[in-house]
C-alpha cells in the first residue's frame, strides 16, 4: 500500500521579516487534506502554533525525509507557506529566524 510523507511548514511570525496572516492556516489545511486522502500517512507539521520553524528544525526534518526508506509508489511532499526570496539568481525559503545578512540561516 502506498505511503505518503508530508512535511508541512507554515510561518506567520518572523524575527526579521514582515508578519504574515494565513500561512499557519494553509499548513494546517494541507495536512488535513492529506489525512483525508491517504490511509498510511506520516505528517510533520512545523508552524507558529506547535513547534518553532527555525532554520535548524526545518533542515533537520528535510534530512529525515531525504533518507526515509521509500517503497516504489510512496510519495513525499514538502509544503511551505511563508516568506521566500531570491538573491543573485538563487532562491531561498525564510525560516522564522532567517537573517538576510546571514544566508546560512535560510533554507535553499
Amino acid at each position: 500500500m502506498k505511503k505518503a510523507y508530508l512535511l508541512s511548514v507554515g510561518i506567520n511570525e518572523y524575527d526579521n521579516f514582515q508578519t504574515l496572516g494565513l500561512c499557519v492556516d494553509d499548513s494546517n489545511n494541507i495536512s488535513e487534506s492529506f489525512k483525508q486522502r491517504f490511509d498510511k500517512l506520516c505528517i510533520s507539521i512545523f508552524n507558529d502554533e506547535n513547534c518553532t520553524p527555525t532554520y535548524e528544525t526545518i533542515a533537520e526534518q528535510l534530512k529525515k525525509i531525504e533518507f526515509l526508506d521509500y517503497a516504489e509508489n510512496d510519495i513525499a511532499l514538502f509544503f511551505f507557506a511563508g516568506h521566500g526570496f531570491s538573491i543573485d539568481g538563487k532562491d531561498y525559503i525564510a525560516a522564522k529566524n532567517t537573517d538576510l545578512n546571514n544566508l546560512n540561516s535560510a533554507v535553499c
